[in-house]
């Protein structure tokens, strides 16, 4: 199968099939959530609104007791208390007329349609303001006192009357709004009944009937979310008429302000099943047979009633999904052009695939004819080409290197048999300059017992006595050095072990009127053998001093880095020229004068590093001078144990 046959099918399989997975989960996920999140809004908006009309009774049961309790009504009392005890009061039309002047007044201020009554210990109806206009006593009874109504002959009523509780709000259906001819028998609201006492006797009840259309105000401004139609229905299990008794629908037009001979059912429009769904929890969903969706809430307007109300909207289903249907069309159609990219994209990654496969190849073909100078571009377009080019330098760095280190392999090996002539050598000029130099220390001490007096001569042959004494260490250095005696390791402060160096090199700085500082970093512990060590750096220091100008610097470094101690000397010399800097630690190499050096302090001193498990290095600065570095492993003795 061909580059580009593969190319096709890998694109389109690993990004068109698995982007359109991922769209078309995306989508239905997204959907998913819109739908909980329309969910959500509706259920805030239908309980907002139940809220709103629990507010509404609360507010109406409120403003009931506020006009039981007012001096209007309160001047009526003793009326009715007289019509309780078959009397009839003095004052009674007087009373009565500024009672119905204050209802006219009040449904003035007060907007909507609703009755208002003055009830007697029988039910009977002394006093009714509607529309802002009082209804005539035309009624009588045997007592002589007119009612505005017939006479109530209901001992169920009178009972219910009877057992209400004081200073409190009922709610119930009054049977006056069924005896008039004019009077529609169905009304979606009960009404508001409060007792009224005098001298603690029950005397009378206050009444309000409202006809719904403050209700029907606040549903018809209510938000429809997502097109949603309203619908409100009673719960009344005790009540087979009024169970299930629509009280508003924008499907079909039914308001509270609306009266009907016999009650609208919610099971007659929707079903049964319906409304056995929503009564059967407080709040939720339903799915209906059309697909639309059924949001509803429970609400109790009434207190101490199991009647409730289920208030809901319907949702078409189709107007949450809508949205994500052209999405869906628009996925099939990208499916469609990334095919045709797909196969562009094919041809185009072919071509730049093997051209640089084909340029690799023959780059490989000249390496291995000896070519080793040509590396890779690392350029591509692509990351796998570009790891192989890598892959391919990596290779060809890893074969010029190796060969790098073969060369100072053999370099150090020629290295180390030139320091093992000279370990033969330094064993037997050692042993002809170690006499001489004990003579000198014998000499020494007979002169400073013989002239302590002379504090010139005295300090005179103490620094005779420490060169001698250095000298001596020297020799037995190189003694060392040559029967290959390991160092004697010790833990020393690095701190005193350079100041103690610089003392024994300061005569010959200031002969050149050189300066040395130091930068220390305190408190550094170093382990090695602490005499060879200070032969490396003197040896270092007397190099720097002789390589600077008159009236030089030297700057001495200390510090700890990677668990080891590095110790730097650098000069403002001349430098090294770079033809003579790999010849610098061959034994007898000098670049001084004749008769200046010997050559082998270098040599010597990288044997000694070299036995601490050290390194020394030595390299021209980039501006003048040299750097001598010094690096000594910091625990060189919790490795050997």
């Amino acid at each position: 199968m061909s580059i580009k046959s593969n190319i096709f099918i890998w694109f389109f399989v690993a990004t068109v099939l698995p982007l359109t997975a991922l769209a078309l989960s995306a989508i239905y996920y997204s959907e998913y959530n819109y739908e909980k999140t329309v969910s959500h809004d509706i259920n805030n908006s239908i309980n907002r609104l139940a809220t709103d009309l629990l507010h509404y009774h609360e507010h109406n049961r409120e403003l009931v007791l506020g006009l039981a309790n007012s001096p209007a009504v309160k001047e009526i009392l003793p009326v009715l208390y007289s019509a309780k005890r078959n009397k009839v009061h003095p004052d009674i039309n007087v009373r009565r007329s500024r009672l119905n002047r204050f209802f006219e007044g009040f449904q003035t201020i007060l907007q909507g349609v609703f009755y208002l009554r003055i009830l007697d210990s029988k039910g009977n109806s002394l006093i009714k303001v509607s529309n802002v206009k009082r209804s005539a006593a035309i009624y009588d009874n045997l007592l002589g006192i007119p009612f505005v109504e017939s006479g109530i002959q209901s001992k169920s009523f009178r009972k219910l009357l009877s057992a209400m509780p004081e200073n409190e709000v009922s709610m119930l259906s009054l049977p006056h709004n069924k005896t008039s001819l004019t009077e529609l028998t169905v009304r979606p609201l009960l009404d508001y009944i409060v007792p009224l006492y005098h001298r603690k006797r029950q005397v009378g009840a206050l009444t309000v009937t409202l006809f719904g259309t403050q209700l029907d105000s606040l549903l018809d401004h209510a938000p429809r979310l997502y097109k949603g139609k309203l619908v409100l229905f009673e719960n009344n299990p005790d009540s087979d008429t009024r169970n299930g008794m629509l009280l508003y629908d924008d499907l079909t037009n039914i308001r509270f302000s609306q009266q009907y001979r016999e009650e609208k059912l919610l099971k007659d429009i929707y079903n049964t099943q319906i409304h056995s769904n929503l009564v059967s929890k407080p709040d939720g969903k339903i799915v209906l047979n059309d697909k639309s969706i059924l949001y509803f809430t429970e609400l109790f307007p009434y207190p101490n009633q199991l009647t409730s109300w289920v208030l809901a909207t319907k949702v078409e289903h189709n107007t949450i999904t809508e949205p994500f249907k052209n999405i869906k069309y628009g996925i099939w159609i990208f499916v469609g052009v990334a095919l045709f990219i797909s196969i562009l994209l094919a041809n185009i990654a072919a071509h730049k695939v093997s051209n640089p496969v084909k340029t690799l190849a023959k780059n490989l073909t000249a390496f291995a004819d000896g070519n080793s100078d040509y590396r890779a571009p690392t350029n591509y377009d692509f990351d796998e080409i570009n790891s192989l080019s890598i892959a391919y330098n990596y290779l060809a760095d890893n074969l010029d290197s190796a060969q790098q280190d073969r060369d100072t392999a053999q370099s150090m090996v020629l290295r180390s048999a030139k320091l093992a002539s000279i370990g033969q050598m330094a064993a037997g000029i050692g042993h002809e300059i170690n006499n001489p130099l004990n003579n000198i220390l014998s000499y020494s001490k007979l002169l400073l017992r013989d002239n302590g007096d002379n504090d010139n001569l005295k300090k005179d042959i103490n620094s005779l006595r420490d060169e001698a004494l250095r000298a001596s260490n020297i020799i037995k250095g190189i003694l060392n050095f040559a029967r290959q005696v390991p160092p004697r390791y010790e833990s020393f402060q690095v701190t005193p072990f350079i100041q103690e160096s610089l003392q024994l090199v300061q005569q010959t700085s200031k002969n050149k009127n050189i300066s040395i500082r130091i930068l220390d970093n305190n408190n550094i512990i170093a382990q090695g053998d602490r005499s060879q060590l200070q032969q490396v750096l003197i040896n270092l220091l007397i190099n720097a001093i002789q390589a600077s100008t008159q009236n030089g610097q030297i700057v001495v470094g200390v510090k700890d880095s990677d668990n080891c101690l590095i110790i730097s000397i650098r000069d403002e010399g001349s430098g090294i020229k770079p033809e003579t800097l790999d010849k610098i630690f061959d034994p007898f190499f000098s670049t001084k004068s004749e008769g200046q050096g010997s050559g082998l302090g270098l040599s010597i001193s990288l044997g000694i590093m070299e036995s601490h498990q050290g390194k020394l290095f030595i390299s021209n600065n980039q501006d003048q001078g040299v750097t001598a570095t010094m690096k000594i492993p910091l625990n060189i003795l919790s490795k050997k144990s």
